[in-house]
């Protein structure tokens, strides 16, 4: 008589499933998280809890969990968003979330995070100066953090008693930047004088 002999072995099932994901259209900075506000469908009910990858192409723009459960005998699961403030003028972004499983087509949804800095730029300059001081610093100051480089055009109102540069330029990555008033020493005796000088740059408000 010959012994029973016995060997387990896995069967990889050859079937595939197709992933979508549905978000809401417009997210914006700074607000709560959004509980339930994405979903992830696969095309077919599942035979046992699956387990969903689900990965932001932009975490500076909106945050998911690691992953979500497809219970088995479902469809579909919900995850939290959570938009993220940051400091930066960027606009309005289009974020990408996508949701995998090894085997399966990968879905993926796009939605608007709307930024909630308002770009709006400020002048500082001292209140007075005197004829003779020569440069004196005056600056440029954004209401956030700039993501390019900002060109920001100056002008006085009295070239030839307050001199300011053409432009001045707020680097990537800051929020201001410094320039000189060129105070001139001229020999009239025109007493004292209000100069207006003016700070303007394509889409800030000052």
């Amino acid at each position: 008589a010959f012994n029973r002999a016995e060997a387990d072995f896995w069967v990889h099932d050859n079937e595939s499933a197709d992933l979508t994901v549905t978000l809401p259209p417009v997210l914006t900075e700074g607000q709560d998280v959004l509980v339930g506000g994405g979903m992830v469908e696969v095309s077919d009910p599942v035979d046992e809890d699956v387990e969903v990858t689900l990965t932001s192409l932009d975490e500076s723009e909106v945050t998911v969990p690691a992953f979500v459960v497809i219970s088995a005998g479902g469809t579909s699961a919900v995850f939290d968003l959570t938009p993220v403030d940051d400091a930066l003028l960027d606009g309005d972004v289009m974020a990408t979330v996508a949701a995998s499983v090894s085997g399966w087509n990968t879905g993926s949804a796009m939605t608007e995070v709307r930024d909630n800095e308002v770009p709006t730029l400020a002048l500082t300059v001292p209140a007075d100066v005197s004829e003779g001081d020569g440069a004196v610093t005056a600056m440029v100051s954004l209401t956030g953090e700039a993501v390019e480089d900002i060109t920001v055009v100056l002008s006085s109102s009295a070239v030839t008693e307050i001199g300011v540069p053409a432009s001045v330029t707020i680097p990537a990555g800051s929020s201001s930047a410094d320039f000189d008033l060129t105070v001139a020493d001229d020999p009239d005796m025109d007493g004292n004088y209000s100069v207006v000088i003016t700070a303007t740059s394509a889409g800030l408000t000052q």
